[in-house]
């Protein structure tokens, strides 16, 4: 009998070797259940009346689209010839020399663009300027909505990668990992802090 108490315990201390004592949940990889919240992308059971068959469910969220900023339409063959188009106090300054494809060219070589680059300041760039500015303001609108559902959208995809992590871990190491789901955490402070599920 004393043998069997003996290999008993041995085999216990040895388990002990193998499995170290856990005292801290933060030495797992872990989420609280209270932080994933119910939507479009996630169920949670926890955070609804209406319970399923199963407690988790993730869906990869979808990113938000950032909406374009608008640009003037000032045609592209004179663009490059005008600077301080956004301006609504002074006139366009029209540029005598530009580079394009490594060559300098001249304006007074081109008098035929510089009647358009005149035309276009005395006749539509008001026109082009005002439109730009009613569809900035509708920008300036989008973006403030894109920035409200990206910071949401942030916390969910971090969310997302951390069950994914978990899902590729038990899928490569099913015989060594396990996923647990806990109802209860035991804080205890005396000598050794304890943090412990239950």
């Amino acid at each position: 009998m004393k043998q069997y108490l003996q290999l008993f315990k041995y085999l216990k201390e040895f388990a002990k070797l193998r499995n170290k004592v856990i005292r801290n949940i933060k030495q797992y990889d872990y989420v609280f259940l209270d932080a994933i919240p119910n939507n479009d992308f996630f169920y949670n059971t926890v955070k609804t009346d209406d319970k399923k068959d199963f407690w988790l469910k993730l869906k990869k969220p979808e990113e938000p689209q950032e909406p374009i900023k608008p640009q003037i339409e000032t045609p592209k063959e004179l663009i490059n010839w005008l600077e301080d188009l956004y301006n609504e106090d002074n006139d366009p300054i029209i540029k005598t020399e530009i580079e394009h494809n490594e060559v300098t060219l001249f304006l007074d070589d081109k008098p035929e663009l510089k009647e358009k680059l005149n035309n276009y300041i005395d006749n539509h760039w008001t026109g082009d300027l005002s439109q730009y500015q009613v569809k900035h303001q509708e920008y300036q609108q989008q973006k403030a909505r894109y920035d409200k559902k990206l910071i949401k959208y942030t916390k969910l995809f971090k969310l997302y990668q951390q069950f994914f992590k978990f899902y590729e871990e038990l899928k490569n190491n099913s015989e060594t990992h396990e996923l647990i789901i806990v109802v209860g955490l035991f804080n205890h402070q005396q000598n050794n802090d304890s943090l412990k599920h239950i």
